[in-house]
């Protein structure tokens, strides 16, 4: 009976040792986690909620998949083009008129930027004839594109 009753005090000695050893440990965490965090003047720090859509088409987005990706500038062109165009006619007048203002540059600059752009097309598709399993120069001539098409459609 002696025994049950010290091996059950041990049991309950060594549970309610553990339980303080993890509450100290608790505790000394949480103070490194609110040293971690910066403090701003009275603002509480809450990261802004992730859109998660299930269909992006809805909200607007371009969707681009391995099997409906655009090849050809005339396939961006018309891709992005037709979603600009759209874009443009749901604007209100004021708003065209303040992105023509932000984005207004001489007719020029803009052609001399879109030659750019053709010139370094042109050294991806070099590189692609020599290396066509080159994926960095496969992603730069695809993002290429896409600019290029934006470049045209925009001032207008």
């Amino acid at each position: 009976m002696k025994k049950e009753i010290i091996i059950i005090s041990i049991i309950i000695t060594f549970t309610f040792f553990i339980v303080l050893f993890s509450i100290y440990e608790m505790q000394k965490i949480k103070r490194q986690v609110i040293k971690a965090i910066p403090e701003e003047k009275g603002q509480i720090y809450q990261p802004a909620p992730k859109l998660v859509p299930s269909r992006p088409q809805d909200y607007g987005m371009i969707v681009i998949d391995e099997y409906n990706r655009p090849q050809t500038q005339e396939d961006w062109d018309n891709l992005l083009g037709a979603k600009i165009r759209a874009l443009k006619s749901e604007l209100p007048s004021e708003a065209k008129e303040k992105i023509r203002e932000q984005i207004k540059e001489d007719p020029q600059v803009t052609q001399d930027k879109i030659k750019q752009i053709d010139e370094v097309i042109v050294k991806c598709q070099d590189i692609l004839k020599d290396e066509p399993n080159n994926q960095e120069a496969k992603e730069r001539l695809e993002r290429l594109m896409m600019l290029k098409s934006i470049a045209k459609e925009l001032p207008d």
